[in-house]
């Protein structure tokens, strides 16, 4: 029998009819009862039941709730309507009226809540690309805060995990060149001093801590039918899969460099190959996924990430000086990191997709037609490079004006990324 079930004489006491030791953690538990057990229960809408169900235990969908409106907190006029809304699984204030158009070059209609305008693969831009690059620079952030020494999108992470000629290979075959071809695994950020165990946590700034290079890959997630299930949360079930992807490609990397010393790509059981290998040689035996839903929730994982770098912050000579403890012992500076990582990710998660939503409702369309030509016209804009014969005479800027120039330049640039990542 639980508290909530307890007659009205005997209310606020446990089933042995005593009184418990804690009030609020009485409290607490009887709320999320409510909020995630009886709330369901209801006549509510699909979008409702999948953010009670996603944010359920989750403390970072809701951190803008009780944000100041300080360098860490602040939150425009214009994007806390869509975060409020998006948290109780409302429709959007912005994109209700437009429900039953159309969005993107291969035009899909839109909903009240703007998951189809936030989830367009076909729309100019780079929106997705854009709030997925925010998230991992304000996490690289947090882990260099933290004392961690980090690379975002290393492309030789596997120097001196392979032989020299599979790494030479492995270079020129799957990393150089264009983006379109390259399928080597490049993490979005690579930890380079992660602690090799959780007994190493304590003992990271010393002589005997042990540490292993540790893979962190960024992944969104926006509403649809196949991201988000009805009775899991998404984020988890993501963040399941992410390991997998990442054998799997090396796998299919080992199959074409090294086809002798490992499987068949068809066969799942067997040799694995040197890359395979090497990737077991990272902290946790793969990648560390973090992964943030439509809903600013993450997978359960990720907050022991987090608690993990403000033990660590709090040891660093930025932590001592936040400490409230007169001896600077660094004791108190880690609840006020751990408060102020939580905080500044969870507004940047919910923001992050209010502003993405925003920036593309000038792209919706009355009718599919009318949608292409907006993302079309749009994608021209994109695409127009300051005309260096009328704005100036410069003739570095001619040549970087000049779409072909730049595009050599890119691949150029793209081909020794893997060199000067090792200086």
């Amino acid at each position: 029998m639980s508290y909530l079930q307890q007659p009205v004489e005997a209310a606020g006491t446990q089933v042995d009819g005593s009184f418990p030791h804690s009030v609020t953690a009485v409290t607490s538990k009887c709320l999320d009862t409510i909020a995630y057990e009886l709330l369901p229960q209801l006549n509510h809408s699909e979008q409702e039941r999948l953010a009670i169900l996603n944010s359920k235990g989750d403390r970072y969908c809701r951190q803008f709730l009780g944000a100041l409106p300080n360098d860490i907190g602040y939150i425009e006029d214009t994007l806390f309507p869509e975060c409020f809304t998006t948290y109780l699984g409302l429709p959007s204030p912005a994109c209700e009226p437009l429900s039953g158009c159309w969005i993107g070059s291969d035009p899909r209609p839109t909903d009240p809540y703007g998951n189809s305008i936030a989830a367009s693969t076909g729309v100019p831009g780079g929106g997705q690309t854009r709030v997925h690059d925010s998230h991992k620079d304000v996490l690289n952030d947090i882990f260099k805060t933290s004392g961690f020494n980090t690379i975002k999108e290393a492309q030789n992470i596997f120097r001196g995990k392979v032989s020299t000629a599979h790494h030479d290979s492995y270079i020129q075959r799957f990393i150089s060149g264009s983006t379109t071809t390259r399928l080597g695994i490049i993490p979005d950020i690579l930890v380079q001093n992660y602690p090799a165990s959780r007994d190493d946590v304590a003992t990271l700034r010393t002589a005997s801590a042990r540490t292993k290079p540790a893979i962190i890959e960024v992944k969104g997630l926006r509403v649809t039918h196949r991201n988000y299930p009805k009775t899991t949360r998404a984020t988890d079930t993501r963040a399941r899969r992410v390991p997998e992807e990442y054998k799997a490609k090396a796998h299919r990397i080992d199959h074409a460099i090294a086809p002798n010393e490992t499987r068949p790509l068809s066969e799942a059981n067997g040799p694995t190959g040197p890359f395979e290998r090497a990737l077991r040689t990272f902290a946790t035996g793969g990648p560390i996924p973090v992964v943030v839903g439509a809903f600013g929730e993450t997978n359960k994982e990720f907050d022991k990430l987090i608690i993990m770098c403000s033990k660590l912050a709090a040891k660093t000579a930025y932590g001592r000086r936040l400490s409230p403890h007169a001896l600077g012992s660094g004791r108190g500076a880690d609840s006020i990191l751990r408060s102020q990582f939580r905080r500044v990710l969870g507004v940047q998660f919910v923001k992050a997709d209010a502003r993405l939503k925003l920036e593309r409702v000038h792209l919706v369309g009355a009718t599919p037609e009318e949608a292409i030509h907006l993302s079309r016209q749009q994608k021209r804009q994109n695409s127009q490079h300051w005309n260096p014969n009328t704005d100036c005479n410069s003739r570095f800027t001619a040549n970087y004006g000049s779409d072909c120039n730049y595009q050599a330049w890119y691949e150029f640039r793209q081909s020794t990324r893997h060199f000067t990542d090792t200086l």
